[in-house]
């Protein structure tokens, strides 16, 4: 017979005895022995517990509440309570969903992306950069191109000559 709930044929016999002679079902006897080696004494328990029991308690109220500023409370959009969700790979536009689990499936269709200006091909391992932010060197303030001056001593002649002709401000100019 197999068993149920972790409860074995035998010990269902053993219950079953039990009860018919002392009218009782049998104590369960685990775990219930007095000579533990591993036992801590009773004062020692109780020191732990004082212990324990003397550390401060510190409750986080609103730990998430630092998420507020990055994200939106509320969706910007509509959505709908979707229960089950139904994608075929013989048709990837044809979504089927059902807003609870019990009924019809409903349909919709995605719609593709309108097309974009044709771009000529590129290979796989190819891309096209964007366009550049700025066409000169952005120019840095005095302090930092004097502590620059200082530290190309330690570069290789391209690179003093390069931090030699850096734009830069002075005190006097604004930016």
């Amino acid at each position: 017979m197999p068993a149920l709930h972790e409860i074995t044929a035998q010990r269902i016999q053993n219950v079953q005895k039990s009860l018919k002679s002392t009218g009782t079902a049998p104590t369960d006897g685990r775990c219930c022995h007095t000579n533990k080696p591993q036992m801590l004494p009773n004062d020692t328990t109780v020191s732990i517990h004082e212990r324990i029991n003397s550390f401060k308690v510190c409750v986080f109220l609103a730990w998430t509440k630092f998420l507020t500023l990055l994200y939106a409370t509320q969706c910007p959009f509509a959505t709908r309570p979707i229960k089950h969700l139904v994608i075929s790979q013989d048709h990837p536009l044809l979504i089927q969903y059902r807003l609870t689990y019990i009924g019809t499936n409903d349909t919709a269709v995605v719609v593709p992306p309108k097309k974009r200006r044709p771009t000529p091909d590129l290979q796989p391992s190819e891309f096209r950069l964007p366009p550049c932010s700025y066409e000169e060197l952005i120019p840095i303030n005095e302090d930092k191109y004097k502590d620059l001056q200082v530290l190309k001593n330690f570069c290789e002649d391209e690179a003093k000559c390069y931090f030699a002709f850096l734009p830069h401000t002075t005190r006097g100019s604004n930016d």
